[in-house]
């Protein structure tokens, strides 16, 4: 899958790239609709070496847990840069989407093998599944 690309941020920064795993964590999964605000949220993860897909998951549990409304972009930046601050908040969100959902008490977690789950729907490519189902996660 071919997703370089280069987005143009409104202060003047430059995120690269938003690639397609991304754009869905950040956005649908988060029920953000503002590209600008997932660029932003992957320029934080990249600056603070964070992977996209387990933080979008993470921040998905988060809200789930009603910490943080689904849909509010602000917050979302707001709990992934206290991640890159390295704060007893951020420390938890940072553990992944499992760890959240054991610290706020939510059962109902995307993850696998203690991984949070791409966008990818495995039926269709019979060695994604197998994948899922057999490697060792963490």
């Amino acid at each position: 899958m071919r997703c370089s690309n280069v987005y143009p941020m409104p202060d003047g920064k430059v995120c690269s790239p938003i690639e397609y795993e991304t754009a869905w964590c950040f956005g649908p999964n988060l029920e953000i609709d503002n590209l600008d605000v997932v660029a932003k949220l992957n320029y934080i993860c990249n600056d603070a070496g964070l992977d996209t897909i387990e933080m979008g998951v993470a921040l998905g549990v988060l809200m789930e847990a009603g910490v943080i409304p689904f849909g509010d972009a602000d917050a979302a930046v707001a709990a992934l840069e206290e991640v890159a601050k390295g704060t007893p908040a951020g420390r938890i969100l940072g553990n992944g989407a499992v760890f959240v959902g054991k610290a706020y008490g939510i059962t109902r977690v995307a993850a696998v093998k203690g991984q949070g789950i791409p966008a990818y729907d495995p039926r269709s490519c019979k060695g994604n599944g197998v994948t899922y189902a057999t490697s060792n996660g963490w």
